[in-house]
């Protein structure tokens, strides 16, 4: 299952207090919907400027903020994050809906954690550790952690699938992105697509 994503964004979560004790992890950790939370919203258009009336669309969106780009065609994407987040019940709905009963389980593992990287800014750790999300299995847990971020990253070593990516929120608590994307109907015959995206944090609890 894919999600698209945007810029990177994690809720942060200090390190200092546990620099001399990597964060393990065993058990079932199910979906916990009181958590769920409206992180970010941005819309989207993209249009065709071959007309009048397209100009002046394209000259109103610029003007309340929006970043526009040539895309090929005469036809340009212009986008923008929203300063406030207005929650649609119906995306949230469907938040609900699909993650509700994924469960992500760790297996118990003996193996400690054994350090990959030491840069001035990150720190890399990874442990053989078997875990699940969802339908996806994985046989290693990698750690990323600066001064102000835990992530984890679960993969299989030894098949050719995708990785999975998990944080750790300001709570402590197993978190992950998830974004949804809701299409608007067209306001105008010169607009190809109209769609708002919204990022949620998503949390998982034993």
């Amino acid at each position: 299952m894919k999600w698209i994503l945007f810029n990177s964004f994690f809720y942060m979560i200090s390190f200092s207090a546990m620099c001399n004790e990597l964060p393990k992890f065993e058990g079932a950790y199910y979906f916990d919907s009181s958590f769920l939370k409206l992180s970010q919203t941005q819309h989207i258009v993209n249009l065709i400027n071959n007309t009048e009336e397209a100009r002046q669309s394209l000259n109103f969106y610029k003007n309340k903020g929006y970043s526009c780009r040539y895309v090929m065609s005469n036809s340009y994407q212009c986008k923008k994050f929203n300063k406030e987040n207005v929650e649609d019940q119906e995306v949230r709905q469907r938040v609900l809906n699909q993650f509700s009963a994924m469960v992500l389980n760790f297996r118990y593992s003996t193996d400690e954690y054994f350090l990959i990287n030491e840069g001035e800014v990150i720190k890399e750790f990874e442990k053989n550790q078997e875990s699940s999300f969802d339908e996806q299995k994985f046989n290693k847990v990698h750690l990323y952690i600066t001064a102000d971020l835990i992530k984890l990253k679960l993969y299989d070593a030894n098949k050719n699938i995708d990785a999975d990516y998990f944080y750790l929120n300001s709570f402590g608590f197993i978190s992950k992105q998830i974004t949804i994307a809701k299409k608007n109907k067209p306001s105008a015959s010169f607009i190809i697509e109209d769609k708002h995206f919204y990022l949620y944090e998503g949390v998982w609890k034993q």
